[in-house]
């Protein structure tokens, strides 16, 4: 089936059950369709009949739903489409295209200009028109007719807002993504340069390096491979934990038993700073949840915890059971334990970058790390229907709330 890349699009008005009233614009050459529900016809896949049923049904609920990839076939060729659709008065109207979002915003803005460009023609002719009739009956008429165009033209300003909104989002997932590359290609770069620079010198002095010396310059480059080995590592998972591929295994696990092993497996980083460590949890904190998943999280909460902490300090692991509510759920729906430390704290300004991957706050640049931890923690709490939330003093020290519920129905598994 070949693929088809220049720019097509089909324009229609529905009822609100998706029988096709009238088309506006047709680049497939359909024919005769009024009459037949959209959904039902051949040139929708059969992978995409119940998704142009969800997006009706999401246009009757929102009023308007933007940018819902669906493939149309004609003539064994093969369309990736962007529909989007609107209420307008008491049918729907339904913009397909080819083209990408941005192309895609910019051909239903045109539509939409036309649309405010005969609403205000309209107005324009029933304010001045001096033809009509001025009986009641007339009056009555153009006065419906007046106010149907209003709600035409209120439902269109609501959508162009949704399309300002749209674009902003577009231009922020770019520079996301822009942003995303250049850390990668920057946390990738420094251990790479490290292990050239001492390969090239292994090399070029080899017969003048004692047996120390080649030892200093072969744990430099073991260093190096370990930390690509971990950036690496980090962005699959991050990268499957953001796509769902990560299918949990769902056990009755103690949460206790987990949190002394990852304590006891730091203890000798908890010891070298001085740190105190203070446990404070129920004997039992049973909880369905992927053991590993939840160790992983667990384990990057309280690593920062450590490393962000200065020497002599104390390190709080509490189960918190007051003013639960807060946080929007209570005790009966889940666990909620915070890790608290009192370290070097959080800027109000860096709250939302805190789980981007690679995002480093300014006060934190010279800590060793890749950046991904809390993004990876942040991704595979959410696969178990849980949350992480901050709460921190700028030069006092952060908590750190992991939710995790009892029962994650709804995981994200493949």
């Amino acid at each position: 089936m070949n693929s088809q890349h220049q720019h097509y699009g089909i324009v229609f008005l529905c009822d609100l059950y998706g029988t096709v009233l009238r088309l506006l614009h047709d680049d497939f050459q359909l024919g005769t369709i009024e009459g037949k529900r959209f959904s039902e016809l051949s040139i929708l896949s059969n992978r995409d009949v119940n998704k142009f049923e969800n997006f009706l049904g999401e246009i009757l609920n929102n009023k308007a739903s933007i940018n819902w990839d669906m493939q149309l076939f004609k003539e064994n060729q093969v369309f990736n489409m962007n529909f989007t659709g609107f209420i307008m008065g008491e049918n729907v109207l339904v913009v397909g295209t080819s083209s990408s979002d941005d192309v895609n915003l910019k051909y239903i803005e045109e539509l939409l200009q036309l649309h405010n460009e005969q609403i205000n023609n309209y107005r324009a002719v029933f304010k001045s028109n001096d033809t009509f009739p001025t009986n009641d009956l007339q009056e009555t008429i153009n006065n419906g007719i007046y106010d149907e165009i209003s709600k035409l033209n209120n439902t269109l300003i609501n959508l162009q807002r949704e399309l300002t909104k749209k674009n902003i989002a577009l231009s922020k997932i770019d520079n996301l993504r822009k942003q995303f590359v250049s850390n990668v290609s920057h946390e990738l770069k420094n251990p790479i340069t490290a292990i050239n620079l001492t390969v090239e010198g292994l090399l070029k002095h080899r017969d003048k390096l004692s047996p120390v010396d080649l030892e200093d310059l072969l744990t430099i480059i073991e260093v190096n491979a370990n930390v690509l080995t971990e950036i690496v590592n980090d962005l699959l998972l991050l990268s499957r934990a953001e796509s769902g591929k990560i299918p949990l295994e769902l056990t009755s696990l103690n949460l206790n038993s987990i949190i002394d092993a990852i304590v006891h497996q730091m203890s000798p980083r908890i010891k070298e700073k001085e740190i105190q460590l203070e446990i404070n949890l129920k004997n039992t904190m049973n909880l369905l949840a992927d053991s590993q998943r939840v160790g992983q999280i667990l384990r990057i909460l309280i690593d920062n915890a450590v490393k962000y902490s200065s020497p002599k300090k104390k390190i709080l692991i509490n189960q918190i059971i007051e003013n639960i509510e807060e946080f929007g759920f209570t005790p009966k729906k889940g666990i909620l334990i915070e890790i608290k430390d009192f370290g070097i704290g959080i800027k109000n300004g860096e709250y939302s970058n805190l789980f981007q991957p690679f995002y480093r706050s300014q006060n934190a640049q010279d800590y060793k790390g890749t950046g991904l931890g809390l993004s990876i923690a942040k991704e595979l709490t959410h696969l178990h229907n849980g949350n992480i939330y901050v709460k921190s003093e700028y030069g006092k020290g952060s908590s750190f709330y992991l939710f995790l519920p009892y029962q994650p129905h709804n995981s994200k598994n493949p």
